[in-house]
């Protein structure tokens, strides 16, 4: 979960300093959209690992929590090109 919260940072960092049609690009709805994912993804992920489950149900909530992650790095990794 780690890396995908950097990598959010990262990309929102740089969304914030790369400019096109003289505006930064965060301002487009389409990078806002996969900002936003993927910050929703990670957010509930952790609060998904916060609740209390039996082995199987927690092995089963770790593969989604990864899922999860990669699909924000992945759109995280988009904004940055």
């Amino acid at each position: 979960m780690g890396n995908a919260r950097g990598a959010l940072a990262a990309a929102s960092a740089y969304a914030g300093e790369r400019f096109q049609g003289g505006r930064p690009i965060r301002e487009q709805p389409a990078v806002q959209l996969l900002l936003g994912g993927a910050e929703a993804l990670l957010t509930t992920a952790r609060e998904a690992l916060r609740g209390d489950a039996s082995l199987r149900t927690a092995a089963m909530l770790r593969v989604r929590v990864v899922e999860e992650c990669l699909q924000a790095t992945t759109d995280a990794l988009q904004v940055l090109g």
